[in-house]
């Protein structure tokens, strides 16, 4: 990643952070809090919270070991609340990439996959990882979660603004912060709707949504 970008990137987030725990409209609207710097992995493991389930974290497992045959490090268990699932009890250490209970919304950051096995970033702010059964979750790649999502924001609209095209060079159509909904993945790049960014410019543009092994953008589920 570039440096200069991937600094702007951390500085952005860290704001973001802070804004977070200060109830900012920006963390608001867009309220995951993984680090800038942490690699961007696979996708997402969707988590289901169901009352009485649970989800059960394990050390990194051996070759051929199955989850039926090893005993959890850790687990997470989930009851009826009002009006929705709640976690009912927890490791402290667990930082979901995205947890909002009363949308039943827990979402983790996936770094490997194997037919069993899915290693995830448990604690988003440290960059933690540990497993989780393949059949506990959903896996949900990059592009096809990305385009599920209601708006993203790149860390720093100066460095990765919307362009008209989908090339580095090609001309900034906005650098403008601000929620971009998406419209299209290709490659490294996202196409996003611009409707909000001002007026009389072309309805979309495309930003850079990775470089390498890195995301260079926060996203919100919701409107």
């Amino acid at each position: 990643m570039n440096a200069p970008l991937r600094l702007r990137a951390g500085r952005a987030l860290l704001l973001a952070v802070l804004g977070l725990w200060a109830g900012s409209s920006a963390a608001q609207r867009h309220p995951t809090i993984a680090r800038a710097d942490m690699p961007i992995g696979l996708g997402i493991a969707q988590v289901t919270p169901v009352p009485g389930g649970a989800l059960r974290f394990y050390a990194e497992p051996g070759e051929g070991v199955r989850p039926e045959d090893v005993v959890p490090a850790d687990i997470v268990t989930f009851r009826r609340g009002v009006p929705s699932v709640e976690i009912a009890t927890a490791p402290p250490w667990l930082v979901p990439e995205h947890l909002k209970m009363d949308y039943e919304l827990f979402h983790l950051r996936v770094l490997t996959l194997t037919p069993d096995w899915v290693e995830v970033v448990g604690n988003a702010t440290t960059g933690q990882s540990i497993w989780v059964a393949r059949m506990d979750v959903t896996f949900i790649a990059w592009p096809e979660f990305l385009l599920g999502v209601a708006a993203v924001e790149v860390y720093d609209s100066e460095a990765n603004p919307v362009r008209y095209v989908p090339h580095p060079e090609g001309g900034v159509l906005s650098s403008r912060p601000g929620a971009l909904p998406p419209l299209a993945v290709r490659g490294d790049w996202l196409r996003v709707a611009t409707r909000d960014l001002a007026d009389r410019i072309p309805p979309s543009g495309w930003v850079r949504w990775r470089d390498g092994d890195f995301l260079l953008l926060t996203y919100s589920p919701f409107e």
